[in-house]
């Protein structure tokens, strides 16, 4: 992955926090015409879904079925399909949602990198925000922690997608944990992957046992869903569970 030799300076924008919210917003205002900067903990882009394993992606069209979120999101699905890593937006057979859309993970990291070089932005990998510094209420300035050592950055505009406000806090905005009434925040997830499946054996024990899978529309929606897409996705195995 690229990573640009920056030894601190001024730019238009900064970015601090390299995920899906990110990358997008780095590339967005890099086309625009801004000098960008995104700022990455880790050595590429797409946040959870690079580093962590979370997948598909959801959430692109809504319950009706009409496409809702798409510009330069849907640009990187279109850049996937092309290189054979996603199948694009298919039925959610689980019906949780409308469409999913799988992808290969390492192919994301190079597709967000390059299309935000490609718009003239630049990363910082393996940086941290160490500290934020402000003059007359408004950010003047940032330290961020790199392999190679403290580095002071300035920008005209900044954009916190750091996930945990840790940018927006810093700065003395209000900032609260978890659901209003009482704080509580969704548990941890463990994500695991599991090669060699055979998933026409998948296919066919889902339709046989559909009691053992959760459908939220109902087995019979769920089951019309699997057989239309390429891909398996259930959830389930309750009995192995229980």
């Amino acid at each position: 992955m690229q990573q640009p030799e920056l030894q601190g300076g001024e730019f238009d924008v900064i970015v601090v926090g390299g995920g899906p919210s990110g990358a997008v917003a780095g590339i967005a205002a890099a086309r625009c015409g801004a000098r960008t900067l995104v700022i990455e903990q880790h050595g590429f882009l797409g946040g959870s879904l690079t580093a962590m394993g979370v997948g598909p992606m959801m959430s692109f069209h809504n319950p009706s079925g009409r496409q809702v979120v798409a510009g330069i999101a849907q640009e990187l699905v279109d850049r996937l399909q092309a290189r054979g890593a996603s199948p694009g937006h298919i039925p959610d057979a689980i019906t949780y949602c409308n469409t999913i859309t799988p992808f290969d993970a390492e192919a994301l990291k190079v597709e967000l990198e390059s299309m935000l070089v490609e718009a003239g932005g630049r990363p910082l990998y393996h940086a941290q925000l160490a500290q934020v510094r402000q003059a007359s209420g408004l950010i003047s300035g940032i330290t961020v922690c790199t392999e190679s050592g403290l580095m002071e950055l300035t920008g005209a505009q900044y954009i916190d997608a750091t996930g945990n406000a840790c940018l927006a806090w810093q700065a003395g905005a209000e900032c609260w944990t978890g659901r209003e009434s009482d704080g509580a925040t969704q548990p941890m997830t463990m994500k695991f992957k599991v090669g060699n499946v055979d998933t026409d054996a998948l296919r066919a024990y889902i339709e046989a046992h559909p009691e053992d899978f959760r459908f939220k529309e109902g087995a019979e929606e769920g089951l019309r869903r699997l057989r239309q897409s390429p891909c398996v996705n259930a959830g389930g195995f309750l009995k192995a569970w229980s």
